[in-house]
């Protein structure tokens, strides 16, 4: 026997309806070159704070000052932190919950971080931007900024900058461009 929604609950479902909530938050697939099944959800703005805060923390309890140097470590942590929140596992679903949520996968950040290796983290991260721009797409064209931005990644072969930008923005930046690099 299912209880009936409260009036608060009701009022967050008619939200996310004005809202255009017609596509799901969250998407499984299977742990890039592994067979373990995971669900990735998109994060909350709350989440996304807690995870930059997680990050500085971390950075932080190790007694390391933040240094230029330092970017793409910090720049990995942050992702870190962001999976971390992410990531649930389909097997152990809450029961109830509305929008499809599970337990987390790794218990802490700390056992994410250790078991996992960079380059995984990097393709699930590809496949959370994947998500937040097929959940929440960018509208219109992209801005001058952006495409003089692609364009020199792409010239300096930067792939930590491209992969900053989402597939479905470097599709635009493809299918827009009058004159795509010849390499």
């Amino acid at each position: 026997m299912s209880t009936p929604p409260s009036s608060s609950d009701a009022r967050t479902q008619l939200l996310i309806a004005r809202l255009g909530r017609g596509k799901q938050l969250y998407r499984d697939f299977t742990w890039p070159g592994g067979a373990l099944p995971c669900r990735l959800r998109v994060l909350t703005n709350t989440e996304r704070q807690e995870s930059t805060a997680g990050a500085v923390k971390r950075w932080a309890d190790l007694g390391v000052e933040l240094a230029p140097i330092m970017a793409n470590d910090f720049a990995d942590e942050v992702v870190t932190q962001r999976l971390w929140r992410g990531l649930e596992d389909p097997e152990r679903a809450i029961e109830g919950d509305r929008f499809g949520r599970c337990r987390r996968l790794f218990d802490t950040v700390d056992e994410f971080r250790d078991l996992t290796t960079a380059a995984e983290r990097a393709a699930v991260f590809d496949a959370a931007v994947d998500l937040e721009d097929d959940t929440d797409p960018a509208l219109g064209e992209l801005s001058p900024d952006v495409m003089r931005s692609i364009e020199d990644a792409v010239k300096k072969k930067d792939e930590q900058g491209l992969r900053g930008f989402g597939a479905s923005t470097l599709r635009r930046w493809l299918l827009t461009t009058g004159s795509p690099p010849e390499s």
